[in-house]
């Protein structure tokens, strides 16, 4: 598992976010109380009240909801924050709610296959990374409260224009048990769940020795004020990072 935060110039940036707007489609098939969605590079299972808009070049707008997207060629999602680069093969879980979105990659074939940019930095994804943008500063409840997903190596990245992009890994096991879209009696095709699956127990014989996944826990009511917990809250959270420019000018400070 790995996770990068990169820079990008405006050329590659501009390169990455342009392409037309024209009309959005129809689900295929109904499930789970949401529908299926198939498209030549796109299979989309959506939860109920989702709204999105396919356009005519493949790429899927999802405004707000949840969408597990299984890749079939290159594909691009664009949500209100981001916009990801998926290669073919990739299987990308997507929560877009108003001011903060999630993506958890859980499944893919190559190195760097699920790139998302956010105004002009990029976090590359591999199997079992999270990146949640939000248009504000993250609490602890926002990511490590939002589930029972066990997750570790938390980081924070301010990248400007008053976006946040937040790293992380998860456990794959705990987001195929906790996640409606992957693992549901109702659905009649198992198969994708049965993968994911075989992937959690890979990566669970990698994870032995490394440091442990942590799921949310209450507060600690004797290090603070339960009057105030927002306060408590932004303690759980490592600092906020500064990247791209504001790094740069970081470094420059220091020496």
């Amino acid at each position: 598992m790995r996770q990068f935060l990169v820079f990008l110039s405006i050329p590659v940036l501009l390169a990455a976010t342009c392409g037309p707007v024209k009309a959005a489609a129809v689900p295929g098939e109904f499930s789970d109380g949401g529908s299926v969605l198939r498209v030549p590079a796109l299979k989309v299972h959506l939860a109920a009240d989702t709204q999105y808009k396919l356009l005519d070049d493949g790429t899927m707008e999802l405004v707000s909801g949840d969408a597990l997207v299984e890749v079939r060629k290159p594909a691009v999602v664009v949500t209100p924050l981001a916009r990801t680069l998926v290669k073919s093969g990739s299987v990308v879980l997507f929560s877009v709610k108003v001011g903060i979105e999630r993506e958890m990659v859980m499944w893919d074939y190559g190195r760097d296959s699920v790139v998302t940019i956010s105004h002009k930095s990029a976090a590359r994804l591999g199997p079992g990374d999270e990146v949640v943008v939000s248009d504000h500063k993250p609490f602890y409840r926002e990511i490590n409260q939002s589930d029972m997903i066990g997750r570790r190596r938390v980081r924070r990245f301010f990248v400007g224009n008053g976006l946040y992009m937040t790293t992380t890994e998860f456990s794959v096991p705990h987001a195929v048990r906790c996640t409606g879209l992957i693992y549901s009696p109702m659905r009649p095709d198992q198969d994708l769940t049965r993968r994911l699956l075989k992937v959690a127990c890979i990566l669970e014989r990698f994870d032995r020795g490394r440091e442990p996944y942590m799921t949310g826990v209450p507060l600690d009511t004797s290090r603070f004020d339960p009057r105030d917990p927002l306060a408590a809250n932004e303690d759980r959270l490592p600092p906020v990072e500064p990247h791209g420019a504001a790094a740069r000018q970081a470094v420059h400070d220091t020496n």
